[in-house]
């Protein structure tokens, strides 16, 4: 009888131990990859790009203009006729360039806060690059555009013709550092080895129901990467051949590298991997947001980016918001990424 009732007292041990457990490691795993706050000044407001400067202030694009928080205060919308639907913003050296009014024109700031119109290409920008060298390139929906010598006009360089039916689409541009430049097109993936005087294509084995590129990347170790669809393109070999492999989720849109970490934005989901790994896993941001914020719907993101601890990312879905985080160093999602 002794026996039996010391079994029994080992059995509810084990179990009152593992429940414990249980609820330790539960507990641990509910810990949010980051503490999120929303800048409600903009919901419901057109957005059209979110940037952290090298500080980690929020510089966010906006139909009325752009609007740059500097130490934690509101300046406004700054030189709002000239920042319209500012993106594809480049930081460089204390110097501003960006996109604004639909793609139609560059304009520059060496401040953040007072902009001029840098270029006006008459012709849809969907990409810039700021190249090592100091010349500006666009993409644009009818070929490269190139700073002249004296930085001052812009020369146009109508490098392919996919058809007769067809724009000259240069939509993403890259360069890597082996100072070779990349373009993504509707028509594949050309490359330049002359700071964007001459091209070639170098995607001649891509299928052409595969090859519209929409998103350039290159990882730490040189690899350059092009996404299409669910698929991601890689090169070792600076563009000359070309693997694919599936991605989890559909569309990718963007990629950055910070501090050993890829993160991706596809199919309005942020997902992450160390810049040593293959297989990407989910930081679960936008189920925080929607429960933390009452959303009723799911949270697509449509961009984000990332300084130091701080995250920034909006969605453009009704109602518009805009959301700022801090990352959680206890959450379990980073001992999988360190």
């Amino acid at each position: 009888m002794l026996t039996k009732l010391i079994m029994k007292f080992h059995y509810l041990f084990l179990v009152v131990l593992l429940l414990s457990c249980s609820l330790i490691y539960g507990e641990k795993e509910r810990i949010d990859a980051f503490d999120f706050s929303k800048l409600s000044r903009f919901d419901q407001r057109p957005i059209t790009s979110v940037n952290l400067d090298e500080q980690g202030s929020p510089m966010i694009g906006t139909w009325e203009g752009l609007s740059y928080y500097k130490n934690a205060d509101l300046f406004g919308y700054v030189s709002p006729e000239i920042t319209k639907k500012l993106s594809h913003l480049i930081e460089k050296d204390n110097e501003y360039y960006a996109v604004t009014e639909d793609g139609d024109k560059i304009v520059r700031s060496s401040n953040g806060f007072e902009w001029t119109v840098l270029f006006d290409p008459q012709s849809k920008i969907y990409d810039i690059l700021l190249l090592e060298s100091g010349t500006l390139i666009a993409g644009t929906v009818s070929g490269v555009y190139l700073s002249s010598s004296s930085g001052d006009t812009l020369v146009k360089n109508e490098f392919f013709f996919a058809s007769e039916f067809l724009t000259n689409s240069i939509d993403y541009l890259l360069q890597s550092v082996s100072g070779s430049i990349f373009a993504g097109t509707h028509d594949g993936i050309y490359r330049s080895k002359d700071e964007g005087q001459t091209w070639e294509k170098v995607s001649r084995e891509i299928s052409k129901d595969d090859d519209s590129i929409s998103m350039l990347f290159e990882r730490k170790d040189g690899t350059i990467i092009a996404g299409h669809r669910s698929v991601f393109y890689e090169s070792v070999d600076d563009g000359e051949s070309w693997i694919s492999y599936r991605l989890p989720k559909f569309g990718p849109v963007k990629m950055i590298e910070k501090d050993g970490v890829e993160y991706l934005l596809a199919g309005g989901i942020i997902l992450a991997r160390k810049n040593d790994a293959s297989n990407f896993i989910e930081i679960g941001v936008e189920p925080i947001l929607a429960k933390k914020f009452n959303d009723e719907h799911f949270v697509v993101l449509e961009d984000f980016d990332i300084q130091g601890d701080k995250i920034i990312l909006y969605k453009d879905t009704y109602p518009n918001s805009v959301f700022i985080g801090t990352k959680n160093f206890e959450a379990s999602i980073w001992n999988e990424l360190e």
